[in-house]
């Protein structure tokens, strides 16, 4: 027979942090309510404290990002907040985007396409950049994706109709082909405007300027020091 242990009375300290939810390091108390919020949250959900001076969103030297003008500037691998760029609200839901830019001067090669490929070849910058995105806006930009695939399919069908055997010598080809060529390029445009959230205005070696970003988001934010003024993080 197993013996079993006995409680000799004495009070058993037990360590509650080894049940402790590896999203509790992400998560603080707002010093006003009390209420639970996440640590990079500029603005309390429950109360509307702000939360600022707390966790250095006011631009403090642990940051690395800032306004200029309407354009967010960030460093290439900075951690933007727990905030919706579009909403300016408080967000657990994060978006990850690869931007491409490059110089406005090489629109002007597009007289000559094959050039223009070339030049954007090799003046092209691209940045991985991770930000908060509201879960509404992401479901909004699904719907549109579904629905702009399902445009361009119609598109399609219609650009090859008049070319099947199945064809309606009743209805004109080149109207079935013109209103196709429009609707798949509706379906693309529609979708690129709005998935996309944010576009890059210009991308260097070490930073990117962000245009789309929400106006209140912005002005929560310090004003970009200048590329040569910014702090050094040991990167060119």
């Amino acid at each position: 027979m197993t013996e079993l242990p006995i409680n000799d009375g004495r009070d058993v300290e037990i360590d509650s942090s080894l049940g402790e939810s590896t999203d509790a390091v992400d998560t603080g108390r707002c010093p006003m309510c009390g209420a639970e919020e996440h640590r990079e949250a500029r603005v309390c959900r429950n109360c509307g404290e702000r939360l600022e001076g707390r966790h250095g969103f006011s631009g403090g030297p642990e940051h690395r990002y800032w306004r200029s003008g309407d354009l967010l500037v960030l460093e290439r691998d900075a951690r933007l907040p727990a905030v919706c760029v579009l909403t300016n609200g408080a967000t657990s839901e994060r978006a990850r985007r690869q931007l491409y830019w490059h110089p406005g001067w090489v629109y002007l090669t597009l007289i000559c396409p094959p050039l223009y490929l070339f030049v954007v070849l090799f003046t092209q910058k691209t940045a991985d950049i991770e930000f908060g995105l509201s879960r509404e806006r992401q479901v909004q930009a699904r719907s549109v994706t579904a629905l702009a695939v399902l445009a361009a399919i119609f598109g399609l069908v219609m650009i090859c109709t008049p070319i099947s055997p199945w064809a309606n010598p009743d209805v004109p080809g080149l109207l079935l082909e013109v209103g196709g060529v429009a609707l798949l390029l509706a379906a693309v445009v529609a979708r690129e405007l709005v998935t996309r959230a944010v576009s890059a205005a210009r991308i260097t070696a070490r930073y990117v300027w962000l245009k789309g970003v929400h106006s209140d988001y912005l002005a929560g934010l310090s004003e970009f020091p200048g590329e040569s003024q910014a702090p050094s993080r040991g990167r060119v």
